[in-house]
C-alpha cells in the first residue's frame, strides 16, 4: 500500500518467506529465508541490487539512495550511491550487532553497544552525541538519528525543524523481558 510508482510497495511474485524487511522511500529490501537479500522498487544508483559476493546477511537497511547489510561475519557491506560516503563504512568499524540507513547516512550499533555513522553530517545527525552510551536500538531518519539508551530512554541528534529529534521528556521505551533469562 502507499505511493508506488516504483513497485516498491510490490514485492516480487518470487520473494517467497521473509525474515527482515527494511524500506525506504522508493526502493525496498528483505531477508529471504535463506538469508539472502532481495530489493525491488528503484534501482537508480544499484540501491536494489545487491552485490553479487554479499552472500548471507543477518539485517539489511535501505536507505534514500542506498542500501546496508550486516554479513554473517557482522562486517558491513553497502551499495548504492555513495555520494556523501554514505556506503562507505569507517574502515576501523569492527563487528557490529545492528544498523539503520536514512537519508544520506548509516549508523550501526557496535559489538560494544556504542554507535557509529557515517554519510552526510549537514545537521550533525552522525555526530553521535559523547553522552549518549551504550545503546540498545538504532533509527535512522532522513537528517536525522534516534537511539534506545540502556535506561530505555531515547536519545535523538540530528535536524530538529519539526521536534523530531526532540522526543517527550521523561519517555521511556517499554522492553519486554526475555522469557528464557526468567526461567533461568
Amino acid at each position: 500500500w502507499g505511493y508506488d510508482y516504483y513497485s516498491q510497495s510490490i514485492p516480487p511474485g518470487d520473494l517467497g518467506p521473509v525474515l527482515a524487511i527494511s524500506a525506504a522511500s522508493i526502493h525496498s529490501c528483505a531477508i529471504k529465508m535463506d538469508q539472502r537479500v532481495k530489493c525491488w522498487g528503484d534501482n537508480w544508483f544499484g540501491r536494489s541490487t545487491p552485490p553479487r559476493d554479499l552472500g548471507p546477511v543477518l539485517a539489511v537497511a535501505a536507505g534514500r539512495s542506498h542500501t546496508c547489510a550486516i554479513k554473517m561475519d557482522q562486517s558491513v557491506k553497502c551499495w548504492g550511491s555513495n555520494l556523501i560516503g554514505e556506503s562507505t563504512p569507517p574502515g576501523d568499524l569492527g563487528p557490529v550487532l545492528a544498523i539503520s540507513a536514512g537519508g544520506y547516512h548509516t549508523c550501526v550499533i557496535k559489538i560494544d553497544q556504542t554507535v557509529k555513522c557515517w554519510g552526510l553530517n549537514q545537521d550533525d545527525q552522525t555526530t553521535v552525541p559523547v553522552d549518549l552510551g551504550p545503546v540498545l536500538a538504532i533509527s535512522v531518519g532522513d537528517k536525522h538519528t534516534c537511539a534506545i539508551r540502556m535506561d530505555q530512554s531515547v536519545k535523538c541528534w540530528g535536524r530538529d525543524s519539526y521536534d523530531q529529534s526532540t522526543p517527550p521528556k521523561g519517555l521511556k521505551v517499554y522492553i519486554p523481558e526475555d522469557k528464557e533469562k526468567e526461567e533461568l
